[in-house]
């Protein structure tokens, strides 16, 4: 069957604040392009730049300056786009029901084409984000897989973070901080800051460097109150870039009163963590459970890598976890029978 219905031009509506403006600026290019060009040829260098736009797109995951190569193309894309129709109108070489669907088909592929790079881009979901809240069973699995994701390079990691809890039958405290360090920036590393804080302390909290290890360590006091402590670690020689050292000390006047748990932020990129509880004159555990807070504010818990066992008269609790980035936080809590009066 054959039809002689006759293809009727959509009309075109151009309402926006630049309109006239691009008008004026398209019919200026179009009579100032070289012959040999065509309407066809733009048409193929509009969708060219929609695509190469989507690879720029996705390529920013690897090299971040491909976003700045994204707005040229889009300018291109207008060029080619806006341009076709102008210069076919302009030369008489018009054909309204080939451009129609050149148009629109172009378009279906130009603009699915720069979604799939858009869809590629890291800012928005992360390894941490996209993962849903896990079971017990699987957390371990998830900390393998995000410490592909520390070890970064242009920051001071922490190849190991030890915290050392070693506390008396009258609730004091003495913590052991070891930091394993290694400078993974372009300039030499001599300082960090930390925080501590407790529910009761018996005294202000002293901070105290161990000397005999591979950096001398002067502590500075910035802020405190009667039970929480922000103080600097100044390592003396600097550690220089690829440079990797190991820098301790202790915190003494916390005490550990109605409620027993240790809360630990992670600042900077861990690799390793590990933290061991000494219960001096403890026997037996009534409760002991690990959690692990993302930085996005979702949990899992982290009972699978938290054991505990008799050591003499004491009890010892021991903890680790892997790929900790920062935001994060630790949370490690006990009980124990108490004595009654």
């Amino acid at each position: 069957m054959t039809t002689n219905a006759e293809f009727k031009n959509a009309p075109r509506l151009q309402t926006s604040l630049t309109a006239n403006v691009e008008r004026r600026a398209l019919s200026y290019l179009a009579a100032r392009l070289p012959q040999w060009v065509n309407s066809d040829h733009l048409t193929l260098l509009g969708l060219a730049a929609m695509v190469a736009a989507g690879a720029c797109y996705a390529a920013a995951r690897w090299w971040p300056p491909a976003m700045l190569l994204v707005n040229l193309l889009l300018v291109v894309n207008w060029f080619g786009d806006s341009l076709d129709g102008t210069l076919a109108r302009l030369r008489n070489r018009q054909r309204p029901r080939y451009g129609f669907y050149v148009d629109h088909i172009v378009d279906a592929l130009g603009i699915p084409g720069s979604y799939v790079g858009l869809n590629a881009r890291p800012w928005e979901t992360s390894g941490e984000n996209a993962v849903p809240p896990a079971q017990p069973v699987a957390a371990e699995t998830m900390s393998a897989s995000r410490r592909s994701m520390t070890s970064p390079s242009g920051e001071v990691v922490e190849q190991q973070l030890g915290v050392e809890l070693d506390i008396a039958a009258d609730g004091s405290a003495r913590i052991t901080y070891t930091h394993e360090l290694e400078n993974r920036t372009q300039a030499p590393f001599t300082r960090f800051t930390r925080e501590l804080w407790f529910a009761v302390a018996d005294g202000p909290l002293q901070v105290t460097p161990v000397q005999g290890g591979d950096r001398n360590v002067l502590i500075h006091r910035t802020h405190e109150t009667p039970a929480h402590l922000t103080y600097g670690c100044q390592v003396a020689p600097a550690l220089q870039p690829g440079e990797s050292a190991t820098v301790a000390y202790t915190c003494t006047g916390g005490v550990f009163g109605a409620e027993h748990y240790w809360r630990q932020a992670i600042v900077s990129h861990v690799e390793d963590y590990e933290i061991r509880v000494r219960l001096r004159g403890v026997d037996q555990l009534t409760a002991c459970t690990a959690v692990e807070e993302r930085a996005d504010g979702s949990e899992v818990s982290a009972t699978e890598t938290l054991t505990w066992r008799r050591d003499g008269d004491d009890l010892v609790i021991d903890l680790t976890r892997k790929g900790l980035v920062p935001n994060q936080f630790v949370t490690l809590r006990w009980d124990f029978p108490r004595a009654t009066a």
